[in-house]
């Protein structure tokens, strides 16, 4: 397959296109991170009670807070921040959770990772940022979370495309 785009909408589209399916099938099988980034917070809590390391990756580069971004479980993101995750540590594909988050259109995971001290204007290595990806996602909500936590919405992935531009193009 030819490679995803670099930049522009055309980067934007291909990252909306990204599902889980597709990367499953392109990686092999890893190992889970060192805390469980499951629905069940309390085995999360326990976890971490007992000291297991919040930042530690498996061999992608995939950590328990970018998997509990990518799947919406706030409050998992919750207690592995509260125990010192990184917020900005890139996961998978050199993604923020924040980035993730917003993508998924997870809006309490987005609020815990603000709080936390996530960059909100962090890009990707394609300069796509948090709101531009929710912007394109027609991820409200998150739209907003992000704008409350002070995202610079003249922030452009390249000269002439904010995403005031993306979101009046797709008639958001």
């Amino acid at each position: 397959p030819p490679p995803p785009p670099r930049r522009g909408p055309a980067r934007a589209a291909h990252l909306a296109r990204s599902t889980p399916a597709a990367a499953k099938a392109a990686s092999p099988p890893q190992p889970p991170p060192a805390v469980s980034a499951t629905r069940d917070a309390p085995v999360v809590q326990l976890l971490c009670d007992k000291g297991a390391t919040v930042d530690k990756a498996r061999d992608d580069g995939v950590t328990s807070l970018f998997i509990a971004s990518q799947k919406g479980h706030d409050e998992c993101a919750r207690i592995v921040c509260k125990n010192g995750a990184s917020p900005d540590l890139a996961g998978g594909d050199f993604v923020s959770p924040l980035l993730m988050a917003s993508r998924r259109g997870h809006a309490d995971v987005v609020r815990v990772l603000c709080d936390a001290g996530a960059q909100v204007d962090l890009a990707d290595a394609d300069g796509a940022t948090p709101l531009l990806i929710a912007t394109f996602m027609d991820h409200t909500e998150v739209v907003s979370v992000l704008c409350n936590a002070g995202a610079n919405v003249g922030l452009a992935q390249h000269p002439s495309f904010t995403p005031l531009i993306l979101a009046c193009t797709r008639g958001h």
